[in-house]
């Protein structure tokens, strides 16, 4: 087997991939399927490992090899891995990105992914917001040939998605980045970014985030109806827990939709926001919020 590196332009390259003489393996190719993954686990783990912890593991590394092997060398952090979880990762897998991946980063491009992460699926379009620059196209692309812990969306072609370890990673920065103005303005540009195209169920922790009561109030009365409908009343009282408990003990329209979000769960305490709303409306002379 003969082997070569070259950029990605390189015209011998191209010429190579066109003839059928050279394979392309990318990061996709590279990630490991979770039976591999799995099979890894069993070689590096000094005493057996439950499926629910293989699963969590490979959900965290997202097939990631180095990945893997960084979450593994914390065997007694093992248990409190679930799936889909990432933020159990271990400082080793955040050491190595800050030191290994992150600090190689120019300045412009640190700042960059900070922002970002603020959205689940980044668009050059929506980063440019974001950042206030214009160049987000050539970084998004730039990283995507680099394999940086970035790859294309599966919702949409022109969207970017970061691995989670990734995410997690930025979000930990963000914290020390950003002081609490700049912190709840990017949260705020955010969500007013994710409203717009729709996305309301990620919009919402942001304007919390950024204390805009208001915004989270409007889309709860917004949303109401479509998401009861689908049958989402988690959902709908996840966003009413967002509120400050004064702000939502002073509305009417907020205790009513508590109300019917508890009634299949918890009925005693769904008939109580109930009548907590009735009280408001009367308070307020509605008579017709009374009736309802």
């Amino acid at each position: 087997i003969n082997m070569s590196f070259a950029g990605p332009q390189d015209p011998i390259m191209a010429r190579m991939l066109a003839w059928r003489k050279l394979a392309l393996i990318d990061s996709n190719s590279l990630a490991f399927t979770e039976s591999e993954a799995r099979q890894l686990m069993r070689m590096l783990a000094p005493n057996p490992l439950s499926e629910e912890a293989m699963s969590g593991i490979y959900a965290a590394s997202k097939g990631w090899v180095a990945g893997i092997i960084l979450l593994m060398l914390r065997p007694d952090q093992i248990g409190r891995f679930k799936l889909g979880d990432e933020e159990n990762a271990t400082n080793e897998v955040f050491d190595f990105i800050g030191n290994e991946v992150f600090s190689k980063l120019e300045a412009g491009e640190q700042d960059f992914f900070l922002k970002t992460v603020l959205l689940p699926h980044v668009t050059a379009e929506s980063a440019d917001v974001l950042t206030g620059s214009v160049g987000s196209k050539a970084i998004l692309e730039k990283m995507v040939k680099r394999n940086f812990f970035i790859g294309r969306s599966l919702e949409s072609g022109s969207a970017y998605q970061y691995h989670p370890l990734f995410r997690r990673y930025l979000a930990t920065r963000f914290s020390t980045r950003f002081d609490t103005d700049d912190a709840r303005n990017l949260h705020k540009k955010a969500a007013d970014l994710l409203c717009r195209a729709g996305r309301f169920e990620d919009a919402a922790p942001l304007y919390a985030k950024a204390a805009e009561w208001e915004q989270v109030r409007g889309l709860v009365l917004q949303e109401a109806d479509r998401l009861i409908s689908h049958g989402r009343l988690a959902l709908l009282r996840s966003w009413i827990d967002l509120l400050p408990k004064p702000l939502v003990e002073g509305d009417a329209q907020l205790l009513l939709w508590k109300g019917i979000c508890c009634m299949p769960v918890d009925p005693e305490e769904g008939q109580r926001f109930c009548r907590l709303a009735y009280s408001a409306y009367a308070r307020e002379g509605d008579s017709l919020g009374k009736m309802v």
